[in-house]
This record gives C-alpha cells, structure tokens and sequence, in this order.
C-alpha cells in the first residue's frame, strides 16, 4: 500500500502533532515519546488524538509522517529502540506460574492456603520470611525458599536457572508486600512495564537443602555485577537514543539515569549483600 505523505509545511498537522506522529508511527510508546520531547504522556495522548481526527482513524497505515524537524540522527536513534526492543527476551512468569501450579501436592497447597488463614504457624512464617531479603525457610517438615520483592527482580537469572533445572518451582506471589518498581524500569523492558513482587518457592524433594542457598550465594558473588552492568548498558543504549531526540526536538533531556556504581549498590541493598 502506498502511503501519501503528510509534512508540516503543509500545515496539515502542528509542529507538536508532527513530532509525535512521526515518533508513534516509527513505534515509539508514548512514554518514550514524552521523554524525548519533553511532554507529559497524557500530553501525548492528546497529540496522538488530534493526529486522528486530522489525518483519520487509519493514519498509521495510510500516511506517511515527514517532519522536516525530524532531523538524521532522531531517525539513527529510533532505529536504535527498535533493535533494543527486538532483543529483549522475556520471561512469562505468568505462564511459568499456571504450568507450575497445577502439578501442586495436596501438601504444597496447603502451604498456600496457610497464608490465609488465622493460625499462628503462618504468622510466624510469614513475620520470619519478611524480615530478610531471601532466605530458606523450614515449615512442618516442608522446605520453602522466600524472596522479597527487590531480590526476586535482582536474583532473576538466577531464579530462573533453579526453575529450569527443577531445583525449585514457584508456589504464589505475596500480595502483601509492595511490590518493587524503580523509575528507571521502563527502560529495560519491552511492552508494559510490571512490577516485581515478593514470592514463595518450594524446594524439590531431590534439591539439597543447603543447595539453593548455596547456589544463589554463589551467584550473587560471581554473576549479579555482570547482570547488572549488562541492565546498565541496555538502559544506557535506549537513554541515549532518547536523548538525541530530545536534543534534535530542542527540548529539555531525559532524566539522568543512575550510574553503574548506584545500581550495583541497589541491586546489594536489595538482596542484603
């Protein structure tokens, strides 16, 4: 399909309303959009709305946005988010979770069930397991692993390894707990951002006790700071490419994102080490 092109000498759309479009249709979300340029996303929102009713319900696929504003490198930066974007692998937790939950024991579902009930076994459990960041935890013969919040987000590759060689399998979320969402988050993730939240594990039968703790330790000494500068650098990249577009729009830069020695420090904090 040949699309006809719209530009702003036209005077079809304002210089706001070109900038935005052309950013929309090249993909960016509209809080990458209001970053570079600037703008609040319901500032966006309504830009995008305009677009709209100016150029038709179809304007993505049938118009093609030129903004002589719209200068070379803006270009260079977007097709760097599109490639950052496009290499991100996600874990669908949510599908790990339903896969995993419907093999439950009689014995593993009762230790949901315990969180919510009035008992003092699993006030006790739930008082122990809050107040660290993971720890391994022993409960009527049973053995369970707890992460918090900002550890289970920090120790994810880690995590998912145990997941994946059947050393643990996820059991629920703990809703009680606030969940852990730093500013920076939407730079590193793909689609909707999602807050991480606390979480209870078991431990399999087959699983040395003191392996995962073990493991996780291990892990955290030899691997978190290469996790975390590799975070680092796609933060950096799609930053970057952010920023050379506010700086093309004439418009204030992005936040300045944390650096590599605060991260690392947060990424510490979180899990106690």
């Amino acid at each position: 399909m040949n699309k006809r092109k719209i530009n702003n000498s036209e005077n079809t759309l304002s210089k706001l309303e070109c900038q935005v479009a052309y950013l929309s249709q090249a993909g960016l979300k509209r809080w990458e959009i209001a970053k570079s340029l600037g703008i609040q996303p319901g500032t966006v929102k309504s830009q995008l709305e305009r677009v709209k009713a100016k150029l038709g319900p179809e304007w993505k696929e049938k118009v093609k946005i030129n903004c002589p504003e719209i200068a070379k490198e803006v270009k260079e930066a977007v097709q760097t988010i599109k490639e950052i974007s496009a290499a991100l692998e996600i874990t669908n937790f949510a599908a790990v979770r339903k896969m995993l939950e419907g093999e439950l024991s009689l014995q593993e579902s009762a230790i949901l069930y315990l969180q919510g009930l009035n008992s003092k076994t699993g006030k006790e459990y739930l008082r122990k397991a809050r107040s660290v960041q993971w720890q391994l935890i022993r409960l009527n013969g049973d053995r369970l692993l707890y992460v918090n919040a900002g550890a289970r987000f920090w120790l994810k590759p880690a995590l998912t390894e145990l997941m994946e060689n059947r050393s643990i399998s996820f059991l629920n979320s703990d809703m009680a707990e606030d969940p852990y969402r730093p500013w920076w988050l939407p730079y590193i993730s793909k689609g909707r951002t999602r807050a991480t939240r606390a979480a209870n594990y078991e431990i399999k039968a087959n699983t040395g006790y003191k392996y995962v703790g073990n493991f996780l330790t291990n892990w955290i000494d030899n691997q978190l700071e290469l996790y975390v500068t590799s975070l680092y650098t796609r933060m950096q990249q799609r930053w970057q490419a952010l920023h050379k577009i506010a700086i093309a729009a004439g418009r204030e830069a992005p936040e300045s994102l944390p650096a590599l020695a605060e991260l690392l420090a947060e990424a510490r904090a979180a899990i106690g080490n």
